[in-house]
């Protein structure tokens, strides 16, 4: 976006630009709405040892799998909290299906995928991308997160 109001954008359709000041604190309001989206994703999260209790594995396999990129995990203090959603009890490894492929080809991060995964898609006919992916397997869900780019959603 440029302030210098060059741009030959139509003020009647797009409004007027915005000041440095505006843009600086919509700049701020977005990421004080990630970092809560952040801390909202990290409060529910399961924990290394409830994660490894649900797979049968051990706390260390968990923390394996996220510097793998086979599972998500944020950083609460000095404890790995994951993202309940990409647990399935159905899937015979219990966690989502190519879960490392989509988040190498997703233009975000962590909390960006977090919050798209559950977010209904027009491209899925109102479900969201983890239902899609429940349903119909991973491969769609990935083909469309490679054409995403980081303002497409």
């Amino acid at each position: 976006m440029t302030l210098s109001g060059n741009d030959d954008l139509d003020e009647e359709s797009w409004g007027t630009v915005p000041t440095r000041t505006e843009a600086f604190e919509a700049i701020v309001g977005n990421l004080a709405n990630q970092y809560a989206a952040r801390q909202a994703i990290a409060a529910t999260g399961l924990t290394c040892k409830q994660a490894a209790h649900l797979l049968g594995i051990r706390e260390q396999a968990i923390t394996a799998k996220i510097d793998e990129g086979k599972l998500i995990g944020l950083k609460r203090g000095r404890e790995w909290r994951l993202p309940a959603w990409q647990f399935v009890p159905d899937n015979a490894s219990g966690i989502v299906p190519r879960l490392d492929t989509l988040q190498a080809v997703f233009p975000g991060g962590p909390v960006s995928l977090s919050a798209w995964m559950n977010k209904p898609s027009n491209e899925f006919a109102g479900r969201t991308p983890l239902q899609e992916l429940l349903a119909h397997g991973p491969d769609g869900v990935v083909a469309h997160a490679q054409r995403l780019t980081g303002s497409a959603w």
